[in-house]
């Protein structure tokens, strides 16, 4: 298969299975290549994430207020572009399973 993603695999395969022409399907593919990149990189992003909050714990329980604040700080970022990602990741696929 061209793609590594279950959700979509799971969406080409339905479309394999539709009325759309060799160029929709090439046009569909090429935006499911796209949206895979999406999720790969929103899971690279809760990996991230996973570790700043690690690193996080680590740095509370040494007490350090200043570092504390910075790893915070860090974090919060992180978490913001994490659930806006996971967000954006979401509405696409609402968007391709929608159109097939």
């Amino acid at each position: 298969s061209d793609f590594e993603e279950p959700r979509v695999i799971d969406l080409w395969e339905l479309a394999q299975s539709t009325n759309f022409t060799e160029q929709e399907l090439e046009s569909l593919r090429e935006e499911l290549k796209q949206f895979e990149a999406k999720v790969e990189k929103h899971h690279h992003y809760q990996k991230q994430l996973e570790v700043s909050h690690q690193k996080l714990r680590h740095v509370e329980g040494t007490g350090d207020k200043e570092h504390l604040g910075r790893n915070q700080e860090k974090y919060a970022v992180l978490e913001g572009k994490t659930k806006e990602m996971g967000y954006k990741v979401k509405k696409h696929l609402q968007d391709l399973s929608s159109r097939i």
